[in-house]
């Protein structure tokens, strides 16, 4: 099925490569076409060949690794380099060239051409966090991807993708021959293939996705023990979060983040999670809910290289089962939650709505113009702007009384969402800089009882604000008790925009997170209030025929 899958998905993308070049061709621009579509594959093979030597070069000088030998990996572990033999062996590739990440952080990845230039890398941290079992499981998912050519499939996607937007590109510059039938007609075609291109890309999202299940397959495969890996996902998660990062060690995860087990902007939640519960696997389940019950992870995996780690963790698990094997997190019980439907997609829907207010308003005033005839309309569009800007800050920070909490209790929170802030209150101890070995960074981590989360601190002076607090306040608050009130966002981590806080011996820190938002729309409001006293329909009217 999941080679199905991607054989389907480019399928679509080159049918729409063939499409466009059918339009362009039949509106008179098809004469350049084999130039720019070879080109682009050209290019594409030249950096599918070379990327991997470039690639070692980076990871050398810009991080801290080494080459290892099978012999030098074995005193590591002997079990696990018996495990890569006996999978290459079996699957007639030969060993990859073995990286080692001088790094405690937990993670690992492949990269290369195909299985005859391939290599593996892993990190320090995973020996520190995962047990024999896990460290086999994650292996062996990315030896997954190099035996099942996804190097191969993924640059042929990413070419066609490209291609399009290449097409788009040449075509919206160049005008049709003169003839009526033609007119106008690589512009449109020129428009959809943006169109093509923009749907390509969430193609190629897909496909990500889809080699991701089929690497988690190959390693439950492989090991006949699909947990092993339900657990390394959440406990390299738990390794992220729960070691200080040096800013190269930050830079390190967020550039393999396409390449990794997971994605790493997804560690601070279902990391958190593992530390809050104690390691409570029951309480993993509670948290990861939101995957299976929430209608907003839907929309959030389109836009993620990875599955939301709850839907791996259910693919692993129905694979356990038919394995006979006993699983850690039931998430057949996340399904089973209570949950109320009505508030869970009234709350969806609404979020929704108002997501995109600034545009309905003014469109609603667009089309109001155009039945009535009314100039004025047209002014009060950006009125119109200014005041869904200010009904979407006013649903995102609603000022009710906030409930205390931990981060636990927020994490758990099924009807959290990235567009409606939920009002907390939460007690703990500051312990960094929100972006570890960031000097610039203004926002700080809090841990309470419970484990770690990320607060926001805006300024009221915007940017300079922000950047004095970072540079001034942010170090004298590290190892300081503090209270603090403001609203919790869920996406695909998890963040708390501040409204007050309170650090132990110091008076109260105010955040404005919507403030400049509520002075543009404001300025949007009187700008658009001025227009229409100083111009009204008729100044409106022949100030528009000037131009």
């Amino acid at each position: 099925m999941l080679g199905l899958a991607s054989f389907i998905t480019l399928g679509v993308i080159f049918g729409f490569i063939f499409i466009i070049v059918f339009l362009a061709t039949y509106f008179g621009g098809g004469a350049d076409m084999p130039m720019i579509i070879g080109f682009t594959v050209l290019g594409n093979i030249l950096i599918w060949l070379f990327a991997p030597f470039f690639t070692d070069l980076i990871y050398r000088f810009a991080y801290k690794t080494k080459r290892l030998t099978i012999e030098e990996l074995a005193v590591k572990s002997k079990k696990l380099v018996d495990f890569i033999k006996r999978v290459c062996e079996k699957h007639k590739i030969k060993v990859p060239r073995l990286i080692n990440i001088l790094d405690d952080n937990p993670t690992a990845f492949t990269f290369g051409s195909g299985a005859f230039n391939a290599r593996l890398c892993f990190s320090d941290g995973l020996f520190e966090y995962l047990d024999e079992e896990e460290i086999e499981a994650v292996i062996a998912h990315e030896l997954g991807h190099i035996i099942r050519r996804d190097f191969i499939i993924m640059t042929i996607a990413s070419t066609g993708v490209q291609i399009l937007y290449e097409l788009y590109q040449w075509m919206s510059k160049r005008r049709s021959n003169n003839n009526s039938k033609s007119k106008g007609g690589l512009a449109y075609a020129g428009l959809l293939a943006y169109v093509f291109y923009l749907v390509g890309t969430y193609l190629l999202l897909f496909l990500s996705r889809t080699r991701e299940y089929g690497a988690d397959a190959f390693s439950a495969s492989e090991t006949q023990n699909p947990d092993a890996l339900a657990r390394a996902l959440v406990k390299i998660a738990y390794g992220i979060v729960a070691k200080p990062d040096a800013p190269e060690q930050k830079r390190l995860l967020e550039s393999t983040r396409a390449l990794g087990p997971f994605d790493t902007r997804a560690a601070r939640h279902l990391g958190t999670a593992y530390e809050s519960s104690k390691q409570d696997w029951h309480a993993i389940s509670k948290v990861i809910a939101f995957d299976f019950l929430s209608p907003w992870a839907k929309i959030l995996q389109l836009q993620s290289t990875h599955p939301l780690t709850g839907r791996r963790i259910e693919k692993l698990n129905d694979l356990s089962a038919n394995l006979g094997k006993k699983v850690s997190m039931d998430t057949k019980s996340a399904h089973d939650m209570t949950v109320d439907k009505g508030k869970l997609y009234g709350g969806f829907f609404k979020d929704v709505f108002i997501y995109f207010m600034p545009w309905i308003l003014p469109f609603a005033c667009l089309i109001a113009a155009a039945i009535l005839g009314n100039a004025t309309l047209l002014i009060w569009m950006l009125g119109a702007i200014g005041v869904g800007i200010l009904i979407q800050l006013a649903y995102k920070y609603p000022e009710t009384e906030p409930v205390k909490a931990t981060t636990l209790d927020m994490m758990s929170d099924i009807y959290a969402s990235p567009m409606r802030g939920q009002p907390y209150s939460l007690d703990g101890k500051i312990i960094g800089r929100g972006t570890a070995g960031a000097y610039l960074s203004e926002d700080v981590m809090l841990q309470d009882s419970k484990g770690l989360i990320y607060l926001n601190y805006e300024s009221a002076f915007s940017f300079l604000g922000n950047l004095f607090f970072a540079l001034g306040r942010v170090r004298k608050l590290i190892g300081k008790k503090a209270s603090s009130t403001g609203w919790f966002f869920r996406d695909i981590g998890h963040h708390f925009d501040i409204k007050e806080m309170k650090p132990e011996g110091e008076g109260a820190i105010k955040s404005h997170p919507k403030l400049w938002g509520m002075i543009f729309g404001i300025i949007l409001i009187g700008l658009s209030v001025f227009l229409t006293v100083q111009y009204g329909a008729a100044g409106l009217s022949q100030m528009m025929g000037q131009f």
